[in-house]
């Protein structure tokens, strides 16, 4: 018998014996009629007799457990999923201490402040262009009093290495071009070494005249094995700002050519902004970005032979940590979701709609 037909006929025994009860109370001269009914309880009573046990007559497919236990796994398992992956472009504000820094630019950059200067030497300098004539060299070694680099331009592409020093600051060079304008004080030396050979230059600015600026251009291949060696001695102080960039490391190769890189950090920390998760770096910990995408980018000199990194960016993944003990910070989609105040209501409509709906089903089963 179907189970559906024994809840209702369970139902009409109830009915028939509250009827039986109420006849009898009434008067005895409606025994006929209570007898009636007790026939027909007895009649039921034999059907229901004859009824399957509830397990032989509803199989697993059709248990009342089912469904719940079924939508019970699926919600796990999406409560796991969310608990595990992570977000891509997830807002990030990093502000990091280090003396060596790797960047790759997204943008072409110009650099639109003066940079006063004690030297400035050039490795595979390229185009140079001055009073003294033009042509292509090697290097290029500027000296002399109240020197400054007037204009520093970048292209998009180029990956930069910057190193702080006690003498000034080293920018390496790969994959872009390199365009500057240096400009001479009242007296300036300048040293070429190029293919003809090497020359040395004495210029002297007369009084009341504008000072001469020097010109260089460099174009440096992709995937060529030395880089760009731009050095400005004397440089202690200066800032960087305006940088659009899509890579960040802090990682060196030392001793070179040994395959061994070790990290440049001295302290640091961060926040991803959507969630509030924030992270603290110590000496030499690792720092490892993936697609990275810079809105606000700026690097600048500090004591100590320092240099702090400020980014406003996103990434897709963060990994940070000492050697060994690296792990992800990029929050989850579940930690998203828990701060994201505006899915509140989403949630909460889309689980009282879920008890709706389920209350419904159970009430059109039992009609």
């Amino acid at each position: 018998m179907d189970m559906q037909l024994c809840e209702r006929l369970q139902q009409a025994r109830q009915q028939h014996v509250d009827e039986a009860a109420a006849l009898l109370l009434e008067t005895d001269s409606k025994l006929d009629a209570v007898n009636s009914q007790l026939q027909w309880l007895a009649s039921a009573d034999e059907l229901l007799s004859l009824a399957p046990p509830p397990s032989a007559a509803a199989p697993f497919h059709h248990h009342t457990w089912y469904w719940p236990g079924l939508i019970a796994l699926l919600c796990l398992t999406l409560v796991m999923l969310a608990w595990t992956l992570h977000p891509n472009n997830n807002p990030l504000r990093l502000q990091v201490q280090a003396d060596n820094i790797s960047l790759r630019l997204a943008q072409d950059w110009a650099l639109d402040l003066s940079l006063p200067v004690a030297a400035l030497h050039l490795q595979r300098a390229g185009e140079v262009s001055a009073s003294i004539g033009s042509g292509s060299y090697k290097k290029l070694r500027i000296s002399g009093q109240k020197l400054a680099l007037k204009k520093l331009a970048l292209s998009a592409g180029a990956r930069l290495e910057l190193k702080q020093s006690r003498e000034g600051l080293h920018v390496f060079i790969k994959d872009g071009s390199l365009q500057g304008s240096v400009q001479l004080g009242a007296q300036a030396r300048i040293e070429l070494d190029g293919a003809g050979g090497q020359f040395a230059h004495e210029l002297s600015t007369p009084p009341g005249m504008p000072p001469e600026n020097l010109r260089f251009h460099s174009e440096i291949a992709e995937k060529q094995g030395k880089p760009v060696h731009l050095f400005l001695a004397g440089l202690s102080t200066w800032n960087l700002p305006g940088l659009l960039i899509r890579g960040l490391s802090f990682d060196y190769e030392y001793p070179l050519h040994s395959s061994q890189w070790v990290s440049s950090i001295y302290q640091g920390e961060g926040e991803f902004l959507e969630t509030g998760r924030s992270f603290a770096l110590q000496a030499h910990d690792r720092l490892y970005v993936e697609q990275v995408k810079s809105v606000r980018f700026a690097v600048s000199s500090l004591e100590n032979d320092l240099m702090q990194v400020r980014f406003y960016g996103r990434v897709d993944q963060l990994r940070a940590g000492p050697d060994g003990f690296v792990r992800v910070h990029t929050p989850s989609w579940l930690e998203y979701f828990y701060h994201e105040k505006q899915l509140h209501l989403l949630w909460g409509a889309l689980l009282f709609l879920w008890g709706l709906a389920w209350k419904l089903r159970k009430l059109t089963r039992r009609i």
